[in-house]
């Protein structure tokens, strides 16, 4: 369903349910009106979410003309802005909006083809995995997930049982097309497990819309992660953390990543440069 679709469909059960008040005896209203509440909150969180992505598409439809007439640099500023509106949308409910999640992910892809410099790449990870990154519309920082997990040695063998640059548990490896068993294990191979590693970094991107989240889910696992959102509602790394909800490992893993990365925990993920030194709170 489009999302256009979803907002038209809130505002036809909005306008449903205003019609059945009427008809309601008392205890029925009481459950209307938080029906109501809920969908006027619904509607009201989608509308802001468009706001913001209306007015982030005016600077991104300007880089892509500049850009077009050679004007790199001034693109490049029009990009920034750009992503300066989405984060500006700091409200967790407004940033759960699919629209602006769906806005965020083509905004990054942007920037990190705008960026025709190549990054250097993590201190001691190969040079080919930032490629990798960057022909999957990921941040080319993520090299520092090789560089926490294994210190960049493709034979690293845990005592879990996860093994080569990525870590990759043998089920996970398996899942994303490498072969795993008693006389070949392609996650020692540089090139195949950085490939799946870096799709199941996208997956997990994908799942959770949030770099913390998705590397807790890379270090616990994505079943545990979106299982304790499913339980407690928490949707953010740092009150997982304040409410001693992650394991040990997990909460020492993620600021270990980002720090390597050049970001920190509470640091918003839609900057200029995915990652910045500026925190802000969540």
């Amino acid at each position: 369903m489009s999302k256009m679709a979803i907002r038209v469909l809130l505002l036809t059960i909005f306008c449903a349910a205003s019609q059945a008040y009427g008809q309601a005896g008392e205890p029925q209203r009481e459950q209307m009106n938080r029906l109501l509440e809920g969908v006027h909150d619904r509607v009201n969180q989608a509308a802001e979410a468009a706001a913001y992505v209306l007015q982030a598409d005016g600077h991104l439809r300007q880089a892509e003309q500049m850009a077009a007439a050679g004007q790199h640099k001034q693109a490049r500023a029009e990009l920034e802005l750009a992503s300066q509106v989405i984060a500006a949308a700091d409200q967790s409910a407004i940033q759960s909006d699919l629209l602006l999640q769906d806005y965020a992910s083509k905004l990054r892809y942007a920037l990190n083809l705008g960026d025709t410099k190549e990054r250097p790449a993590t201190t001691g990870a190969p040079s080919f995995i930032q490629r990798i990154l960057v022909a999957n519309a990921l941040p080319p920082q993520l090299t520092a997930v090789v560089m926490v997990e294994s210190g960049g040695d493709a034979n690293a063998l845990s005592p879990k049982g996860a093994r080569g640059l990525w870590q990759l548990m043998p089920d996970t490896a398996r899942r994303y097309g490498l072969r795993v068993d008693d006389r070949v294990d392609e996650r020692v191979d540089p090139l195949k497990s950085t490939h799946a590693a870096v799709r199941y970094l996208r997956d997990l991107y994908g799942m959770f819309h949030d770099w913390p989240l998705a590397l807790a889910a890379y270090n616990a696992g994505e079943n545990r992660i979106q299982s304790l959102m499913d339980r407690t509602g928490i949707r953010r790394f740092t009150e997982m953390v304040d409410k001693r909800l992650l394991p040990p490992e997990t909460v020492q893993y993620v600021p270990a990543v980002l720090n390597l990365m050049g970001a920190s925990v509470s640091v918003s993920l839609l900057g200029p440069d995915m990652f910045t030194d500026t925190d802000r709170e969540p």
